[in-house]
């Protein structure tokens, strides 16, 4: 199933007739030039995620969940590269068919979920770097695998890292001690021993 309301970037949705809100879940800025929202319902879309999804530089959601999108996130999401999605704040893109690896994040992220997809590689703690503003993390039901080491984002709140392959994972206390972390999910993965830092009454 394809976006009839959203063929593309090149369309320019968001010009006239000026609307601000379509039916299949995209929504525009009060003065209808810039697409902010993409929230599509699970009905079935399918598809490759286009690149130029980096061009919509006031996105602030962009929640493609319980659909059929395959192959790998593109890389171009990343904070790192010009034009990029610096106003991201909710990526979601659970339970799709989504393969590859875990790219660079947008800066600004508050919550990111990638839940019931085929990710895999490691996941390395320069994921994290710079994102100071997240506050949840759903990894979920994915292959990642290896050692996640020592990492900790003063604002994160939730994390869930269950049903992965991963070995190791350690979560460091902040600098000055106070978290506001209540909730670590880490079941059906392949850890020995203690999680090396964790600890919920912080």
């Amino acid at each position: 199933m394809v976006l009839s309301c959203f063929m593309g970037l090149r369309r320019r949705p968001c010009a006239a007739p000026r609307r601000t809100h379509f039916i299949c879940g995209v929504s525009c800025s009060p003065d209808a030039t810039r697409v902010t929202q993409i929230t599509l319902d699970p009905v079935g879309y399918s598809g490759q995620l286009t690149p130029l999804i980096s061009r919509l530089t006031q996105l602030t959601t962009l929640d493609l969940s319980d659909n059929y999108f395959f192959g790998p996130i593109p890389s171009s999401i990343s904070s790192l590269q010009l034009n990029s999605l610096s106003s991201l704040r909710r990526l979601n893109l659970s339970y799709n068919k989504l393969t590859g690896f875990l790219p660079k994040l947008p800066s600004n992220l508050l919550e990111f979920a990638l839940r019931g997809n085929s990710l895999s590689g490691y996941v390395s703690k320069s994921t994290f770097d710079g994102l100071t503003q997240l506050e949840v993390v759903e990894l979920s039901a994915n292959s990642f695998s290896g050692t996640l080491g020592a990492w900790f984002l003063p604002s994160l709140q939730q994390v869930d890292l269950a049903n992965n392959s991963f070995i190791s994972v350690e979560i460091s206390k902040p600098a000055g001690g106070n978290s506001d972390l209540v909730a670590v999910n880490l079941g059906f993965n392949e850890i020995e021993g203690n999680v090396h830092g964790l600890n919920l009454n912080m």
